[in-house]
């Protein structure tokens, strides 16, 4: 095990810097409240060009350090592309080619960057770690109590990042400090302006975590080949080809290659829209249909859930989210073996293998699996 080249200060704090806004206002308002800073910018993808043709992180990098600058704090760079590689982008490709739907920003958050940070704070003597992300966290120890930490919501509910946080251990959770948790995001800019941040107008990256602007098909056509198969109704007609169905997920409406009069999927007329409700990797065929209620289900089943404090009694009602953004439904979850079985209140939209499904009671975060599995 390595040892910290300092002692380690409650008041020392690493802080993750991507380069955007959220990040260097985290920073910046550490500082103010007395703490020791130091940036901490991760290096997990050199592949990636930005429009100048140069490498896209080197460019974060350099707004990570201008920020820095600005504050007059360190900035430590942590290469950790060959554990991203390994925990996210190889399981990435592995789930598109079976024909499921992975969210690598929950496995990034789970496997590469907090448990870098972590083991970056522990060289620096940092006893805390800190992220822009859009959520809260509540420490007992911190007010003298005991108790495990919790995830919280974040006070500005269309950023709310806790979707990608569900997974984080009781370990690591327990060490984190969100510091614009309770902030809305036009409060942040407003907050990074009034500070003269480098990054205020800066505009927010979008895409696979850490891989920059790059498309996903794109992305994915580097490493799946073609897989060529049949688009067809929910009524087994043959509509068109597709050239695999990695390219497929449910409830897509765009993209299909089937004119919007073809076909007779049932449940609607010749015009409107078609939509996928399902992929079959073993056949090659991507269903689609008219009827967007074929899209709606009230149950599923989630596979290795992973609780960040301690695991729910079950059967218990719970507050579930099958996506970012999308909003928390109330159901009924029960252990059937290694797997969750989850009744929903209400049918939701798209339920998608290979997806996260996130725990809530209240506003509190209790943990995340996989849809099916």
């Amino acid at each position: 095990m390595e040892t910290a080249t300092r002692p380690i200060s409650e008041r020392r704090v690493l802080v993750g810097m991507s380069g955007g806004v959220d990040s260097s206002l985290a920073a910046a308002l550490l500082l103010e409240q007395g703490n020791d800073v130091v940036g901490c910018f991760l290096k997990n993808w050199s592949d990636t060009k930005d429009e100048s043709g140069a490498c896209a992180w080197r460019s974060e990098r350099r707004d990570a350090l201008a920020v820095a600058a600005k504050l007059g704090i360190p900035l430590v760079t942590v290469d950790a592309e060959e554990v991203y590689r390994a925990a996210v982008v190889e399981p990435l490709y592995a789930e598109y080619a079976a024909g499921r739907t992975p969210n690598p920003d929950v496995r990034c958050n789970e496997f590469v960057k907090f448990p870098a940070l972590a083991a970056e704070a522990k060289r620096q003597g940092c006893a805390w770690i800190a992220t822009g992300h859009y959520a809260q966290v509540r420490h007992p120890s911190r007010a003298g109590a005991e108790g495990e930490s919790l995830l919280l919501q974040a006070a500005d509910a269309e950023k709310d990042q806790t979707y990608f946080l569900c997974r984080l251990p009781q370990k690591l959770l327990a060490q984190t400090l969100f510091p614009i948790g309770h902030l809305t995001k036009p409060q942040v800019r407003d907050e990074a302006r009034r500070r003269g941040l480098p990054t205020a107008e800066k505009e927010e990256s979008m895409g696979i975590c850490f891989v920059g602007k790059v498309a996903l098909p794109d992305f994915l056509r580097q490493r799946i080949p073609d897989a060529p198969g049949e688009i067809v109704s929910v009524d087994s007609a043959v509509l068109g080809r597709h050239g695999g169905v990695h390219r497929f997920t449910v409830g897509q409406r765009h993209g299909l290659g089937i004119s919007a009069k073809g076909g007779s999927a049932s449940g609607g007329g010749g015009g409107e829209p078609w939509y996928v409700v399902a992929t079959d990797p073993a056949s090659r065929r991507v269903v689609v249909s008219r009827n967007e209620q074929d899209l709606f289900s009230d149950q599923m089943q989630v596979g290795g859930a992973r609780w960040i404090a301690a695991t729910p009694a079950l059967p218990a009602r719970l507050g579930v989210r099958i996506r970012h953004r999308q909003e928390i439904v109330a159901a009924e979850v029960t252990a059937v073996g290694d797997m969750l079985r989850v009744r929903f209140s209400t049918p939701v939209r798209a339920i998608t293998s290979g997806q996260a499904a996130v725990f809530y009671d209240g506003d509190v975060c209790l943990g995340g699996g996989v849809i099916g599995g």
